[in-house]
Order: structure tokens, then sequence, then C-alpha cells
């Protein structure tokens, strides 16, 4: 399967999320907007996908993607909504405590400025991305009483201008979310929903890395899985495996000295990478497929025979 902005595969990996949960929650969820009052009157848990009806989300996604749970691209503290599997548009609500202030992960998003943006939430800031001339990306941070959002719109750097969201679009969208977020979002929130194709929270080759999970998300979109963990010691694991027309072609570029040979059983061919706290790991297990891991250590050094073993793990329970 092609897919969109091949060249940013890697972005995919990072930006994708669940599927298992998003899809369904999205089936049974308001398709109309929904009043704050309502959804503050709502009983159950909820996720940064279903805070708002889909014809509010509407304006942000012009292709008529599926919204995906997921842990937020670059900030996995956050309980994330992605506009499709390779999203151009993500936003969501922190959950746990750690990582970057709101305020340091929009200014680095972007190119190193912060600006204010008057009359949204208690307080709100952006900060934009430019490429050849033009913006590529912007960053969009909200406080409002006790939580804290954050939305990117990458869209502005597709070349289709069906593709594009503006960031009024995005401003206006952020209005109503802001103010439908419910009191208890983040208590009531799940810390943990993983369906099949990922590892349990609780498989040892996943507390091995990240030791007790505190938040994780995960599960099938179409033939992709994706996965996130985010441990309590701040420790991360991000999982994907997709189909390619080419998976050859893209494993082959990864060639040492960064990227090693290592066995994978069941795998055609696999390919690590480790830099201290840091282990990237690239596998082709069929000729249409790649996989590819990435885990972050807050303790120190990734070991290999322990990133081995979760790559192991994660091709037994993704596979088709």
């Amino acid at each position: 399967m092609n897919r969109r902005t091949m060249g940013a595969v890697l972005l995919a990996t990072v930006l994708a999320a669940l599927a298992a949960c998003g899809s369904a929650e999205d089936d049974s969820a308001p398709q109309g907007s929904v009043t704050p009052e309502q959804q503050r009157a709502s009983t159950g848990p909820q996720t940064a996908c279903t805070v708002i009806g889909r014809d509010a989300v509407a304006p942000l996604n012009p292709q008529g993607e599926e919204l995906v749970n997921t842990l937020l691209i670059g900030d996995l503290t956050f309980d994330g909504c992605t506009i499709g599997t390779v999203p151009l548009v993500s936003f969501g609500i922190k959950v746990v405590e750690g990582g970057d202030s709101l305020e340091e992960r929009v200014e680095n998003l972007g190119d190193g400025t912060l600006e204010e943006i008057e009359g949204l939430g208690d307080e709100a800031f952006r900060s934009e991305k430019n490429y050849d001339g033009r913006s590529v990306l912007i960053a969009i941070g909200v406080r409002q009483g006790e939580h804290e959002i954050l939305l990117r719109n990458e869209s502005l750097g597709e070349i289709d201008e069906k593709e594009q969201v503006t960031e009024e679009a995005t401003i206006e969208f952020l209005e109503e979310y802001v103010a439908a977020i419910p009191d208890d979002f983040e208590s009531e929130a799940p810390s943990v929903l993983v369906g099949a194709g990922c590892p349990a929270e609780i498989d040892p080759a996943v507390t091995a890395l990240v030791g007790n999970v505190a938040l994780a998300r995960g599960g099938h979109s179409g033939q992709d899985v994706q996965c996130r963990y985010l441990g309590d010691s701040g420790s991360t694991i991000q999982l994907s495996r997709f189909a390619t027309d080419n998976a050859a072609g893209y494993i082959t570029p990864k060639t040492p000295p960064e990227y090693v040979p290592v066995p994978i059983e069941g795998a055609t061919a696999a390919l690590m990478w480790l830099l201290g706290n840091v282990g990237n790991m690239t596998i082709q297990p069929s000729a249409s497929e790649i996989a590819e891991l990435r885990v972050e250590s807050a303790g120190g050094a990734v070991e290999q025979e322990r990133f081995l073993a979760l790559a192991t793990t994660f091709l037994s329970e993704s596979a088709p």
C-alpha cells in the first residue's frame, strides 16, 4: 500500500495510533456537535477523540478519515486523537505529568518563536515551522483551567490544497473543543487502551524496558498496527507495523554504521540502531510489510537483549 508522504514514514511511526479502540468508539459516538453541558453531564471514560462530536472535527478532516485514539506524537503524556493513521492534524489533552511544559512543547515544534493567541482558553500560544518560504506546521497550545491541550497542524505542508486545514479552522475547532472537555477528563481517561495486535501492558517484554505502564494506547487500524506505552519512569515504547508495496526498498537505505543487522525469528531482515538511551529497529517481516520499533529509556542505555525480545513479541502479537 502506498502511504501518503512516503518520505516521512518514520514520522508515520511516531504519529500513528490505535485503531481498535478508536474505530469502535467512533461508530457509537454522537455524530453531531454537543454542548459543553451535555459533555460534562456524561458518565464513563472518555478519550480525546470522544470529547466532541464528529461534525465539529469535520473542518480538520477534509479527507473524511477515521479518528484514531493515540498518545500524542512528540509527547506521550497526552491522550491524543489523530485524523487518520498518517495524520496531518492531531490534538490531545495532557493526562500524565512530566515531559516538556506546554509552552516548551509548542515552541519546540515551531522555529523557536512563541506568540500568544487572544481569546482562546485561559491562555493560548502558537508557533510555526517554515520551509522554503511557506508555513508547513502550526502548533497551538491552550490552557483552560486544569486542562492542557496541544494541537499540531501539518496539513499546510501538503501540495494538494484540498488536504490543507487553515489556522482559522483549527482555532475555531479549539474554541469548541476546549469548552467541551469534562472537568474530570484527566482522572476519567482510561490509562490503558490496548487491543489485539499489541503486546499487553503487563507483558514482560514491555515492562522490562519501561517498568510499570502509566499510559498506553494501541491496536489495529485497517492493515496497520500501532502501539504506544509510557512507563511510570518516563520511558517510552512506540511500535508500528504497516503494509507497503516496497518493503525491501524501505529497509535498504538504513545501512551501517548507524544500523546493524540483527537476527529476528520469522523476519526477512532486521536492522537495529542503539545510541545511549534510544533504540530504533526496522524490520521487514515479509515482502509487503515493515515493522518499526522505538524505545527511549529514562533510566540509562537500552539493552539490546531486551530490545530484541520486544521485537520478537511484537512480531508475534501483530502477525496477520
